[in-house]
């Protein structure tokens, strides 16, 4: 077992700092999200797309709570990719109507691609692997 720094309650700081980090991950995914889904299109309705913004910050918070209960990290994984596609949409759509976005749809990326790397970490699995199984004897 490796040692490394862990809360009183067992958590070690790593989940923690990840929890945290998503968390503030979702602020600039949901901006994004409520932007587009407010605005719609210029045709008075919305797109598809705008829909699928949504996506991103609630996998976020799904990943928070499935990592603080000690039910899983993926969802933290999962959320990283989809920011990953929201960076990519956008910068598409810039490109599609010649704007130059500089580097701030990386914002977007940033706070999930490091919570998944901190969730990844072995001292995050072996508390993960460590929770109470329900129905077992104490």
């Amino acid at each position: 077992m490796t040692t490394s720094a862990r809360l009183p309650s067992g958590m070690p700081v790593l989940v923690l700092v990840a929890a945290v980090v998503a968390g503030i991950g979702v602020l600039p995914l949901a901006l994004v999200a409520a932007t587009a889904v407010l605005l719609g299109s210029d045709a008075g309705g919305r797109d598809w797309w705008t829909l699928l913004l949504i996506a991103p910050p609630v996998l976020e918070l799904a990943g928070i709570v499935l990592l603080l209960t000690r039910r899983g990290r993926w969802p933290l994984v999962a959320a990283a990719a989809a920011s990953l596609a929201v960076t990519g949409l956008v910068l598409g759509m810039a490109a599609r109507v010649g704007q130059s976005v500089g580097v701030w749809p990386f914002v977007l990326v940033v706070c999930p691609l490091v919570a998944a790397v901190l969730a990844m970490t072995p001292p995050a699995g072996e508390w993960l692997a460590g929770r109470p199984r329900a129905g077992a004897a104490d």
